[in-house]
């Protein structure tokens, strides 16, 4: 039995290039399962699909036909009560965690604002911060593929896990992260965030403290940095595979470097 996400799912019916290593997966082991939410979550990569005329709205109803058919006695509900018990009482990781609450914020986002998470941020954050390369995985921007570097984390994974290489991709798949930026952009948002422009003075502070963080992707780039109260900020971004030990060594010395 395999729990699989929509991504997954979506790339037997829609053009992507994970098709070869998805029906791989299935003639290993075609015991699929997973949350009756995957069908909203398909319906929204159709639709993208869609609005790009990249297919027709025959094709995508005879996909959301068979797809739904493929798993139509292998969907299960998930249980509110007991995920919200297991992430108050569980031994989670943090990324599990983290996980967790990036999902929860997500939805908010939505229900709230009346608009997708990517809109949002798109409006809120990266235009009135003047962020130009940053946006989503499944995205580019406007970018040719050549302005992508290829980002090498602790599990690099190569030119695969270049953002646009992604295709459409719903939220709940790219988990608590899956978005791409650069140095520059990354500084605007810092700085924005810490201005007065976004945040009434209650929640300003929050940002404006002694901070120390370790950013960035398993499989991209990793951005430690330092803020102080007072302005000073350090960063150090690395893109290149090294030894996450070595890693923790320099930013725990910067970090002691810093406080005294």
């Amino acid at each position: 039995m395999i729990v699989v996400d929509t991504n997954v799912i979506a790339s037997m019916w829609v053009p992507n290039d994970m098709d070869e290593w998805v029906y791989k997966v299935l003639k290993k082991d075609d015991d699929w399962v997973v949350p009756l939410l995957w069908r909203s979550e398909f319906r929204n990569v159709l639709s993208i699909y869609l609005r790009k005329e990249i297919l027709e709205l025959s094709v995508a109803l005879q996909a959301t036909e068979e797809a739904e058919q493929f798993m139509d006695t292998n969907e299960f509900e998930v249980n509110s009560t007991q995920v919200m018990i297991l992430v108050s009482d569980s031994s989670c990781s943090g990324y599990d965690c983290a996980f967790v609450a990036f999902g929860v914020l997500v939805a908010v986002v939505e229900l709230v604002s009346g608009q997708t998470y990517e809109d949002f941020l798109i409006q809120h954050f990266f235009e009135p911060a003047g962020m130009s390369h940053t946006g989503s995985y499944g995205q580019h921007g406007g970018h040719a593929l050549r302005e992508f570097t290829v980002g090498a984390g602790p599990e690099i994974i190569g030119l695969p896990n270049i953002p646009p290489n992604w295709g459409p991709t719903p939220w709940l798949v790219k988990g608590s992260g899956g978005m791409y930026s650069n140095l520059d952009d990354l500084l605007k948002f810092y700085h924005f965030v810490r201005s007065d422009q976004l945040l009434d003075a209650r929640y300003q502070h929050f940002f404006r403290q002694l901070s120390v963080n370790l950013d960035g992707s398993m499989r991209g780039f990793e951005l430690f940095s330092i803020a102080k109260p007072n302005g000073d900020t350090v960063y150090l971004f690395i893109n290149n595979k090294g030894e996450t030990g070595a890693l923790r060594k320099v930013s725990q010395a910067l970090e002691q470097f810093m406080m005294d």
